[in-house]
């Protein structure tokens, strides 16, 4: 496993070298391959782990094929990110910082959502969850599908 860290944030454009859009034969070129990859044909989406990062590579909720297209990372715990010099998974007032940038929407489902941000926090709110926290940073064009799954009362 290589440890990534620190990795930049901009909103719905990148995590560090992760470049929302780009393919995964694109990021493996790049960043070498990954710790672990599967594929899901159901969800018609690939899966990468790469240290405490997983990529998410589909299209549109619903595509009929696979569409090889970053759209999703999600953020797990010991993951070394910052945005605005807010460490996104370790600096305990992350929700307040954030939230003088973007008011969330959904703060009190498990998952809250920063639109403007195209971020999405589980359990950091009162209502936790089995992964105790993790971040979502989408894509712009995938904006609708994230935020239709953090709007749904679990």
């Amino acid at each position: 496993m290589t440890a990534l860290g620190p990795l930049h944030f901009d909103p719905m454009v990148a995590i560090g070298p992760f470049g929302f859009g780009a393919t995964w034969k694109t990021i493996e070129k790049m960043a070498g391959e990954p710790d672990f990859f599967d594929v899901d044909d159901v969800m018609k989406e690939r899966r990468e782990t790469r240290d405490k990062l997983v990529l998410y590579y589909r299209g549109p909720l619903g595509a009929t094929r696979q569409v090889n297209r970053l759209r999703c990372i999600t953020l797990h715990r010991g993951a070394d990110v910052l945005f605005n010099g807010i460490d996104l998974m370790n600096d305990r007032a992350v929700v307040n910082k954030l939230s003088d940038l973007d008011k969330p929407l959904y703060p009190e489902n498990p998952y809250m959502v920063f639109r403007e941000l195209g971020l999405i926090l589980g359990g950091f709110g009162r209502i936790k969850i089995k992964e105790k926290k993790l971040i979502m940073a989408y894509a712009k064009d995938a904006r609708r599908d994230y935020e239709e799954f953090a709007a749904k009362p679990f």
